[in-house]
């Protein structure tokens, strides 16, 4: 999904750049209104509130560097109420974490196009025959008298450009940790599960920061390039060809499909690019536009593909086999065990635990903690759900007997957490079903 949301924002950047210099782009200026929630371009809305606030480029730049940071102070304000007022055990708190990095790391992943190039845009004048020059953008801004929009551009130029690139390295590094588990979208194409286990950090991993850099040159970098010249597509051509070679190369994505995606991607933008040029010479722009939709609809069909075949993926996802050397082990009076290979019977009986088969869910190689089952009149039935954010590895999983329950009448719970947090314990069963990959249904008679 990211590789075509992060293809919609260069297209809609390329838009903004070459609309102005070629008639048959900018009657396509319908495709970043139409996608702009992937790029959370907060520009427009000087244009809405008129009446308030002027809206010229100032107020633009205004809008677009301040609105992330009041976004973000106000993910602030509830991460720390909610931390405060509801998130009283461990795992609320380390859920609340995860989320929270997943929404700084969407945020600065979303903004991060539109909003450098709103501030590359102050750099950017006309000259006219009387000497006299104005942003290309907003021709009632003088650009001999821009004053502290030009420093204030300067600043946030550093700003926008270094601050998503550290905190995408920060997150990145830290996502094994299940407090930034909810940045793990950021690397997880990129990583295979045996390198997760071994703990091996692959260079790939950081593929997204490489993706920041070729984004900001596609959509930002490139106004300052000979404005209006075949020179600045002639740029745009060389970024996009250095990585189309980069991606052929390195073929960052573990999976095959997502290369091949990634890889028709960076070959629509080429021929998109080049289509500018050839529409200097071609006398048929109709069919020239004609071909060059066509061309940019081929990625489509390939994504959904991908799309549902990750949503099958993750319906069928089995659990992982587990060490014989596990099996039988004591702890706390229970036999540990945990869950075989296998998407329908994860805790099927078996001879060697007596009847009695316990298991704690793995999945993606890792443990989950977010386990409930009741018991009432002697049946157990429950459900676990899947939480990537919280999740916590765990050694084993101890078989008890719930010491609260006076009788069959009454309510019997128990949970499943962590053998190293002393909360509580894993739930005997005898048999469970996996329904889809988030729930999974269990009895005990």
């Amino acid at each position: 999904m990211t590789i075509m949301v992060a293809f919609v924002q260069v297209v809609s950047g390329l838009q903004r750049v070459f609309g102005p210099t070629y008639s048959w782009v900018e009657d396509w200026s319908w495709v970043p209104t139409a996608f702009s929630w992937t790029n959370v371009d907060p520009t427009g809305l000087p244009a809405v509130t008129g009446c308030i606030v002027n809206n010229n480029h100032a107020s633009r730049l205004l809008m677009a560097t301040l609105l992330p940071f009041l976004l973000l102070a106000l993910l602030a304000i509830m991460y720390a109420a909610t931390r405060l007022c509801f998130a009283k055990s461990r795992s609320s708190r380390v859920r609340l974490a995860s989320t929270s990095s997943y929404l700084v790391a969407m945020l600065l992943f979303l903004v991060f196009p539109s909003v450098n190039t709103t501030i590359v845009q102050t750099f950017v004048c006309d000259t006219f025959e009387d000497g006299s020059r104005a942003l290309r953008f907003d021709y009632a801004t003088n650009c001999d008298e821009r004053g502290w929009t030009y420093a204030y551009a300067v600043l946030m130029a550093c700003v926008y450009v270094i601050g998503p690139i550290v905190a995408f390295i920060v997150l990145i590094r830290q996502s094994d940790k299940p407090e930034f588990r909810g940045a793990a979208f950021l690397h997880e194409l990129y990583e295979r599960p045996s390198d997760v286990r071994a703990g091996v950090l692959r260079p790939q991993r950081f593929y997204e920061v490489f993706e920041l850099l070729r984004k900001y040159a596609l959509t930002s970098l490139v106004l300052l390039v000979a404005d209006g010249t075949l020179a600045q597509v002639a740029f745009a051509l060389c970024v996009t060809f250095f990585a189309t070679l980069m991606q052929a190369s390195v073929r960052p994505y573990v999976e095959g499909l997502d290369n091949v995606l990634a890889t028709v991607v960076h070959v629509q933008l080429f021929l998109l690019l080049s289509g500018l040029i050839i529409s200097t010479v071609v006398q048929d722009i109709f069919a020239l536009k004609a071909c060059i939709v066509a061309m940019l609809c081929v990625s489509l069909p390939l994504a959904i593909v991908i799309i549902y075949k990750r949503l099958r993926e993750g319906q069928q996802q089995s659990l992982q086999d587990i060490d014989e050397a596990v099996r039988g082990e004591k702890q706390e009076g229970g036999m540990m065990l945990r869950g075989r290979e296998s998407s329908e019977r994860p805790g099927e009986d078996d001879e060697e635990s007596g009847g009695k088969a316990g298991f704690s869910y793995v999945i993606r190689n890792e443990s989950r903690t977010a386990f409930f089952a009741e018991k009432r009149r002697g049946s157990l039935q429950g459900s676990y759900e899947e939480e990537d954010d919280i999740a916590v590895p765990v050694a084993g999983a101890a078989l008890v007997d719930d010491p609260h329950a006076l009788s069959f009448d009454q309510a019997n719970v128990v949970r499943m957490t962590p053998t190293d947090l002393d909360e509580d314990t894993s739930v005997v069963t005898e048999s469970a079903k996996v329904v889809d990959a988030k729930t999974s249904s269990l009895t005990l008679q």
